[in-house]
């Protein structure tokens, strides 16, 4: 049995293409073990001949037998309690560009995700119910019945820190397209607040990574030599940064929401 760690972030095809790569490493036979399963996603699956079993309620052996149930587990019964890192960065877009119907091939061109993922993202924000989908023809449509302040102000609870990681770093920092002006560096932009002596930047994760990797930047065990303080985002800062470089405003106040500083509570 064969169970992806997040199922909702990959596509049949590649839950598909994964199973293949395991089966030609085993002699046995390679099964999906999935949670819960959309219609769509099951036709996918059937389509590429890929097994898969739902415990309790779905079960596709074509090799054995077959055995596939109607009955679909709601999604709203599973309800997470926050937002994932691309609905969470789809919902902040929204709100920023006061964009409050649109459909994911809106979004194609404006954020780093793919179409699946956009769908994936929209349904996520149905569920949490602060949006509707309906069909517009054979697209998704999103609807918020919300919009500014109010959808912000329901949304908040469910929202989370857009950082993952925070790591002092040295080398090549300075006039890198990867890197967004945050934490209390970005909030004096905004603000009258005094600005930290160490500059603070945030990138995504994967774009950081890649820079580790080609020895562009080296981690430091503290602060002492530092040439930045780096936060490592779950989303992609560049989505939402303003002209001028800096992240967000909704993104920044909750990178900040949980930190204890005499600064940030004056």
């Amino acid at each position: 049995l064969l169970q992806p760690r997040e199922a909702f972030e990959y596509t049949p095809a590649e839950l598909s293409k994964h199973v293949e790569l395991v089966q030609n490493h085993l002699s046995g036979d390679v099964i999906l073990l999935l949670s819960d399963l959309t219609a769509y996603n099951r036709q996918r699956l059937i389509k590429y001949k890929t097994p898969f079993i739902v415990p309790r309620n779905q079960l596709y052996l074509p090799d054995l037998m077959i055995d596939l149930r109607e009955h679909f587990k709601s999604n709203r019964g599973k309800k997470k309690e926050n937002l994932s890192p691309s609905a969470q960065a789809v919902l902040l877009y929204c709100i920023l560009k006061k964009q409050y119907n649109l459909l994911p091939n809106d979004l194609l061109d404006l954020v780093p995700y793919s179409r699946m993922t956009l769908i994936r993202a929209l349904d996520e924000l149905a569920c949490f119910e602060l949006a509707q989908t309906t069909f517009s023809g054979r697209n998704k449509l999103l609807s918020f019945d919300l919009t500014g302040k109010e959808l912000w102000q329901k949304a908040l609870p469910i929202l989370r820190s857009p950082v993952k990681k925070v790591i002092y770093v040295t080398g090549h920092i300075l006039n890198n397209d990867n890197f967004y002006l945050a934490g209390i560096n970005a909030l004096s932009e905004y603000s009258m607040i005094a600005e930290d002596l160490l500059p603070v930047y945030a990138v995504e994760k994967d774009l950081y990574y890649n820079l580790k990797r080609d020895a562009r930047i080296e981690e430091m065990p503290s602060m002492d030599g530092a040439a930045a303080k780096i936060e490592i985002w779950n989303y992609d800062p560049g989505i939402l940064a303003n002209q001028n470089r800096l992240v967000d405003p909704l993104s920044l106040y909750l990178s900040l929401r949980d930190r204890k500083s005499t600064r940030l509570n004056s």
